[in-house]
């Protein structure tokens, strides 16, 4: 696995890994919100849906890593 640093992103602002083009898909950061079951004093029990809202997307200043190959990327281009 190589984790070199680089800027994921081409004149078009699409991600693209520097290893190899072919592959599209990163790992980043996103806010969201979740609906969980709780006890009665609100204590985590477990996930009730996964995703109930999108607060933040994923943003270009992020860190973005490669998801086939692990190459870290920050920032644009």
């Amino acid at each position: 696995m190589n984790n070199q640093i680089f800027s994921p992103f081409n004149n078009s602002a699409h991600k693209r890994c520097p290893n190899d083009s072919g592959h599209k898909r990163f790992v980043t950061g996103a806010v969201v919100g979740q609906d969980w079951v709780v006890d009665g004093a609100g204590n985590f029990i477990e996930v009730y849906d996964e995703c109930t809202q999108v607060f933040h997307k994923p943003d270009t200043e992020n860190e973005w890593t490669c998801a086939d190959c692990g190459a870290v990327g920050v920032g644009s281009a």
